[in-house]
């Protein structure tokens, strides 16, 4: 054996960013990019809030998503990407041939009009497709998505939210998905707006104002404990 027979794994500490988009025999068609506020981890096992927001994107950056694309060998249909961002190099973390959870979806067709699930469907029953019209209009970027967990609390019923009065009523707020006090709180681990005990969309004028938005939601906004309960 030799040096070149062994690699080594790094642990990378950096923000974690997302890549969706479509691929049509092995060239990328549409693509955005954005960057969590929060991360998977914490929201599974710590029950902190998750969201996203999206970010321009640079010749370079699509350029090292399709070649992660052509590595794993996914040509065809919809794409989920992750990457941690050690300074301005993405590190690859995971890929999935598939559309992003949350509201990935409904915040992509609110910058691009284009509704991924329906074109993969099509990539994969047609074998082409043609968006030429969509794509050529640049992407309204400011949009977001956030959603906070319920599967962590100690408590299974939701009695509300605290500090949320202010920003439930901003004017950024595209969709706000509450449940209503009373509702049991999920025991699994879901990033469903029916689900979830908060979810929704947020758009600004630039995507930092969104990411600002968003951090000022998750420093303000917790779920509510019953004051009545014995501890």
């Amino acid at each position: 054996m030799c040096i070149e027979d062994f690699q080594v794994e790094e642990y990378i500490s950096g923000p974690i960013r997302h890549f969706d988009g479509l691929v049509l025999n092995g060239r990328i068609l549409t693509m955005l990019s954005s960057q969590y506020v929060g991360t998977c981890l914490d929201y599974m096992e710590r029950g902190h809030p998750l969201g996203s927001w999206h970010l321009e994107t640079s010749a370079q950056m699509q350029a090292w998503v399709g070649a992660a694309l052509e590595a794993v060998q996914i040509r065809n249909g919809a794409f989920h990407l992750e990457a941690i961002m050690d300074g301005d190099e993405p590190v690859f973390l995971e890929v999935g041939n598939r559309v992003g959870g949350a509201d990935v979806v409904a915040t992509y067709e609110l910058a691009t009009g284009i509704h991924m699930p329906s074109l993969e469907l099509r990539i994969h029953v047609e074998g082409e497709l043609d968006i030429a019209h969509l794509t050529e209009r640049q992407p309204n970027l400011g949009f977001g998505w956030f959603v906070f967990p319920g599967h962590t609390h100690r408590e299974r019923i939701y009695y509300g939210l605290d500090g949320a009065d202010e920003l439930r009523a901003s004017p950024f707020v595209v969709q706000w998905n509450e449940l209503q006090p009373g509702a049991l709180l999920p025991e699994h681990v879901t990033y469903s707006a029916f689900e979830a005990p908060l979810a929704g969309i947020v758009k600004t004028a630039e995507p930092q104002q969104t990411q600002a938005w968003m951090q000022a939601l998750f420093s303000r906004v917790s779920l509510a404990e019953n004051l009545t309960s014995v501890a």
